[in-house]
């Protein structure tokens, strides 16, 4: 323990040191990954947890690995070799950095990317049966699903539809972004289950009724099968039912069920027996075969007898049937009165045996007899309507009274008495009175009084029966009182012909405008005339015959005779030259019209739009003091006409009128059409405006007028205007206005000053 270095004499001589790099193996250590879709492996720089990525040798004491870079990284699943390599280590002895001292091997290491696990498990479900496939397209991703943004679609191949389990099955296709190398993939199916159904479906098989109603014809009817045996339940399936039957099959009237037999088996539209899932009940429908309506009537010849104090009685044979069935014979039945005097014995109801009124035929032992032999089902297959009413009809009576003949004498001339020309029944006695007067020149009926007549039936037991009204008709022919007339001259007057005043169709005639009275030659003061002429007016334009009759003192006919009256208008066919113009007029109706309008000077009268040749065609235009020739302002003197009536001359000829519109309403009327007025040819009017062919000859054409307000001319060839003799004080004025839209003359009002056509009506026949 002493220090001796003292002891030493010591020479130092130096050696060389050489310290050698550390030779070191730096290794990556292999890494394993699950797919997720993106590039993975270890990072680029690790600062710790260097055993986890490298393994590392030995190192100088006091160093430390404090840094390395890896690098290396893959996508999809695979096992890649060397592809961690490490790099760029750093080795720090505390803080000095001595990594140059180590000579470093790196050694790569090998990265794997495994499979990404993936469950595919299907969605169990399950319910009652309702005739759908139960599916259910869900599908849950289980393990740990699928990377981002990759996956697959499935396509399901499970269904369910009957009560039972299966599996609800499915296979995948993996988007285009997704490989199936990437992935372990497990498919795990659920399963669907369908249990029966806790309330069955209710259907009801309702076997068929006849559709229309049948009526009983003799012949066999038949109802088959079902109303339907189709049914839709309220989840919207169809089913059919089979295994029942029903038929029915009759031939008389009555009601008979459709009857159900078998068992009912219910399938779904694939054919699959699912019975058990329903209730099936059953309703009966009916085959209904209803009474037939048969008529009962009888000839005439068979259903009457004239009166003889006996019921009268018919049989079956005797009948008419009418809608008795092919098949069916009456073959037995007989009616009878039960009284014997006159009057009708309806059958009233629709059995066929009984009555009903009290004066009543009776129905006995009718019988109906099918071809089959059946009487009785026959015979209630039947509903009666008996048109039948047996008849007693009257005997005829006829009393005839006497006659008597005398000249006149002012005294009544009688005859009581009559003679029965008819047979009466037998016991049966007849009295009657006679009344009968004539004084007049005449002849008259000796009448029987009808209210006396009586018949009497003896009874045979001491009784009488009043039977009078047993007889008809009661023909009481009268006998004849005949008073002769004083035998005189009589004459009629000779032709007489009247004229009818113009713009009227009727005239009051009195005995002295046919001439005078008749004459009776030689006089006689018992005697007077008289004639039908109050049954002749009011007399229009014909020939009448008016007839006069002789009566004695008692207003009684003796003779007569016929005078001829003519009744006419005065002519109107000729024409009127005024201006150098000759103008046409003709009668239409009651009325004698100019032909065509006024074409006369008078003040500044113009055609349409001053044309000349309008002037030809349509006439002029004027104004309405220009029609009545009066001046501005003024109102025209009204004239007297033949039938007393006041008219206006204006422009027109002595004796004429411009046409009031009172004339121009009898002209329309007249008419009946506006298109019988115009002129036919379309030369004066727009196609479809001119008239109709006949016409009444008025030859109306549509010459328009001029509007001073508006200072122009209007609607040429569609209208014409006729200005009216009404006076009214004023600016304005009426016209009688033809136009194509109405079938009668309308009346316009308008300014006096604007200017229109005028036409002549004649009013005077002697000016």
């Amino acid at each position: 323990s002493t220090d001796v270095t003292g002891n030493y004499d010591i020479t130092y001589t130096k050696a060389t040191l050489t310290i050698t790099k550390k030779t070191l193996e730096i290794a990556a250590v292999a890494k394993t990954y699950t797919y997720n879709g993106s590039a993975q492996g270890p990072a680029d720089t690790y600062t710790s947890d260097f055993s986890t990525y490298v393994t590392v040798g030995t190192l100088a004491e006091g160093d430390a690995l404090t840094s390395i870079t890896l690098s290396g990284s893959q996508t999809n699943q695979g096992t890649y070799t060397d592809e961690i390599e490490p790099s760029a280590a750093k080795i720090m002895h505390g803080s000095t950095d001595v990594t140059g001292n180590y000579d470093i091997t790196y050694t790569k290491a090998t990265l794997t990317i495994t499979k990404r696990p993936v469950t595919l498990t299907s969605a169990t479900d399950s319910r009652e049966y309702n005739g759908n496939w139960l599916t259910n397209h869900n599908v849950t991703v289980g393990g740990q699903g699928w990377a981002n943004g990759e996956g697959a679609t499935y396509n399901f191949t499970g269904k369910q539809l009957l009560p039972g389990t299966s599996n609800n099955t499915f296979t995948y296709t993996l988007n285009s972004n997704t490989l199936a190398s990437n992935y372990d993939i497990t498919v795990v199916y659920g399963t669907l289950t369908v249990t029966n159904r806790t309330t069955p479906y209710e259907v009801t098989m309702t076997s068929k009724s006849n559709a229309s109603p049948i009526t009983y014809d003799g012949l066999e009817h038949n109802v088959n099968g079902f109303v339907t045996n189709t049914f839709t339940t309220v989840d919207g399936n169809t089913y059919t039912v089979e295994g029942l039957s029903a038929s029915v099959t009759e031939i008389f009237a009555g009601t008979y069920p459709n009857t159900i037999t078998g068992t009912a088996v219910v399938k779904d539209t694939y054919g699959n027996d699912v019975t058990s899932q329903f209730n099936v009940s059953e309703v009966t429908g009916n085959l209904i075969i209803g009474k037939r309506p048969i008529s009962f009537t009888i000839a005439s010849e068979n259903a009457s007898k004239m009166y003889d104090g006996t019921p009268l009685t018919v049989d079956y044979s005797q009948l008419t049937v009418s809608g008795l069935a092919s098949t069916d014979q009456l073959i037995a039945g007989t009616i009878t009165t039960n009284d014997f005097v006159v009057g009708d014995y309806p059958i009233t109801d629709g059995n066929m045996f009984r009555m009903m009124a009290e004066k009543y035929s009776t129905k006995s032992g009718f019988s109906i007899k099918h071809s089959s032999g059946e009487l009785t089902k026959t015979l209630a297959s039947y509903s009666p309507t008996f048109t039948i009413t047996l008849r007693i009809t009257l005997r005829p009576l006829t009393l005839v009274a006497d006659n008597a003949t005398k000249v006149y004498d002012g005294t009544p001339l009688t005859k009581n008495s009559f003679t029965v020309t008819s047979t009466l029944g037998s016991g049966d006695a007849v009295s009657a009175t006679v009344n009968g007067s004539q004084t007049c020149v005449d002849e008259s009926a000796n009448v029987i009084d009808a209210t006396s007549v009586q018949v009497m039936h003896d009874n045979g037991d001491g009784t009488y029966r009043d039977v009078t009204s047993n007889y008809s008709p009661v023909t009481l022919t009268d006998g004849l009182l005949k008073v002769t007339p004083i035998t005189t001259g009589f004459s009629c007057p000779t032709t007489v012909t009247l004229t009818l005043t113009e713009g009227t169709s009727e005239m009051t005639v009195t005995d002295a405008d046919l001439g005078g009275t008749a004459m009776l030659t030689p006089a006689n003061t018992h005697t007077h005339v008289g004639n039908n002429l109050a049954s002749l007016n009011p007399m229009t334009e014909d020939t009448y015959t008016v007839t006069w009759t002789l009566y004695d003192d008692c207003d009684s006919a003796m003779t007569t005779c016929d005078q001829t009256v003519i009744v006419q208008y005065a002519p109107c066919d000729g024409t009127i030259t005024m201006d150098g113009h000759e103008y046409a007029y003709k009668r239409i109706g009651s009325q004698c019209w100019f032909t065509e309008n006024l074409q006369v000077t008078a003040g500044e009268a113009a055609p349409y739009n001053n044309l000349p040749a309008n002037k030809v065609k349509f006439g002029l235009l004027y104004t309405w003091y220009e029609a009545m020739n009066v001046a501005e302002g003024a109102e025209p003197t009204p004239l007297t006409a033949d039938n007393g009536t006041p008219y206006v001359q204006g422009i027109c000829p002595e004796g004429w009128s411009v046409g009031s519109f009172g004339d121009y309403d009898i002209l329309s009327t007249y008419a009946g059409d506006t298109k019988k007025l115009n002129d036919p040819s379309t030369a004066y009017w727009h196609s479809g405006y001119e008239g109709i062919t006949p016409g009444t000859g008025f030859n109306a054409r549509g010459g328009g007028w001029y509007t001073s307000a508006l200072t122009r001319y209007e609607d040429l060839m569609t209208r014409c205007y006729f200005w009216n003799s009404d006076t009214s004080g004023g600016t304005m004025a009426s016209s009688a206005m033809i136009a194509y839209y109405c079938d009668t003359i309308l009346q316009v009002i308008s300014d006096k000053h604007d200017r229109k056509s005028v036409r002549c009506v004649r009013k005077k026949v002697t000016p």
